[in-house]
C-alpha cells in the first residue's frame, strides 16, 4: 500500500545525513508518495531531478519563538496538503518540532539519529520521546 512520507531535516546540503535522505528518496519513491522539507541546500536540485517536492522551511537550528511557530505552521501545512502516513526526521531540532506537533492522526514519526551529543541531553530526550528511533551505529544506538 502506497504512504505519503515526510522526510523532515535540516539541510539538503552536502553530507552524510543529506546522503541518507536522498538514497532514501530514491529508494521509497518507488512505492510510495514521497516529500522533503528542509532549508534548502545544493541538493534540493537532485531532489528536483529524482521528481521529489521540495518544500523550504527557516533553518531549524534557530530557536527563536517566531521562527519556531513559524516553521511548525509550514510543517502542518505540509502534513495536511500532502495526507502525510509517515515523518521521518533526519536531525534531532526536527524530531523536537514533531514532539510540538505531537501525535497528529494516524501518523508514524520516525527519527534517524546520524550522531550522538553530550550537551543538549534535556532537549534531544524530550524530542525522541514517543518516536521511533533508527541508530546510525553502535555507539548511537548505546546513547539512546
Amino acid at each position: 500500500m502506497s504512504k505519503n512520507i515526510l522526510y523532515f531535516t535540516r539541510t539538503m546540503g552536502m553530507g552524510g545525513t543529506e546522503n541518507v535522505v536522498l538514497q532514501l528518496c530514491e529508494i521509497m519513491k518507488k512505492n510510495n508518495n514521497v516529500v522533503v522539507c528542509s532549508c534548502g541546500g545544493i541538493n534540493v536540485e537532485k531532489l528536483n531531478n529524482m521528481g521529489i517536492k521540495h518544500y523550504t522551511i527557516p533553518d531549524i537550528e534557530k530557536k527563536d519563538p517566531i521562527t519556531i511557530i513559524l516553521t511548525l505552521r509550514m510543517i502542518l501545512k505540509v502534513i495536511r496538503e500532502e495526507k502525510i502516513d509517515i515523518v521521518h526526521t533526519h536531525h534531532r531540532m526536527a524530531a523536537f518540532y514533531t514532539r510540538l506537533l505531537g501525535k497528529k492522526r494516524n501518523i508514524r514519526y520516525i527519527n534517524t539519529c546520524h550522531n550522538t551529543f553530550d550537551n543538549k541531553k534535556m532537549l534531544t530526550k524530550f524530542s525522541y520521546k514517543r518516536i521511533e528511533l533508527i541508530a546510525c551505529g553502535e555507539m548511537v544506538k548505546k546513547t539512546w
